[in-house]
């Protein structure tokens, strides 16, 4: 089930999919760690997470001392790494590229943010976006692009919920449209990987760009 991008004595980059959660957990029928654990055959140390509605990629180090050498790379404002994102958001962005600076609250405290994005594609009422964070906060692209009123499609926390419900009628998008697309480490060997858009994007945008009608069923590839 699982798509390796990367894989070393240290560390395997997976694509993780959609829908999938990334940890075990209460109520949690299977995750990421677990599925990683059976299908590659060790057990993986994760480092940083994804949301369960995000794909892309994410990196599990390989040991215990693996971690310890990855983790420091996914603390803030460390040079040379890269954690870029795709997104598909409501509405045509005005300018080509952006940064939104503004706090984030954190288990109900506020902390300083920063998300660049630069803008990929016009899709006529949307417009696909590439995405770099600054900081790491929860949520914080998915609140930030809210803030300046281009939701992501499908967020059903922080997204425009009448949105969602006419988009999802009128495309069929009803899973998050947000994706970690590249990763990019300053290690040695350098890790530098991209995941695709997962079925669900790809599928939205070829519907978006062929002006074609959504699907009867569910998207292939993607979890019911």
């Amino acid at each position: 089930m699982l798509s390796v991008l990367y894989v070393d004595d240290d560390a395997v980059v997976i694509d993780k999919p959609s829908g999938l959660a990334f940890q075990p957990g209460e109520g949690v029928t299977r995750s990421l760690v677990e599925l990683a654990e059976q299908e590659l055959g060790f057990k993986p140390y994760p480092v940083h997470r994804l949301d369960k509605d995000t794909s892309g990629c994410v990196l599990l180090a390989r040991s215990p001392r693996a971690a310890a050498r990855f983790a420091p790379l996914f603390e803030e404002k460390v040079r040379g790494v890269l954690k870029a994102y795709g997104a598909v958001v409501g509405g045509v962005m005005e300018k080509p590229f952006g940064v939104i600076e503004d706090d984030v609250r954190v288990r109900g405290v506020a902390k300083g943010a920063l998300t660049r994005w630069r803008l990929d594609e016009a899709l006529g009422d949307f417009s696909l976006l590439e995405v770099e964070l600054g900081t790491g906060r929860m949520h914080q692209i998915r609140i930030h692009l809210a803030s300046i009123g281009h939701p992501i499609v499908a967020d059903d926390r922080h997204g425009d919920f009448a949105g969602n419900k006419a988009w999802a009628a009128a495309y069929g998008a009803r899973r998050l449209m947000l994706w970690a697309a590249r990763l990019e480490l300053p290690v040695e060997p350098p890790i530098k990987v991209s995941a695709p858009p997962p079925p669900h994007v790809a599928a939205f945008l070829e519907r978006l760009r062929n002006g074609t009608a959504p699907p009867a069923g569910p998207v292939p590839g993607e979890p019911a």
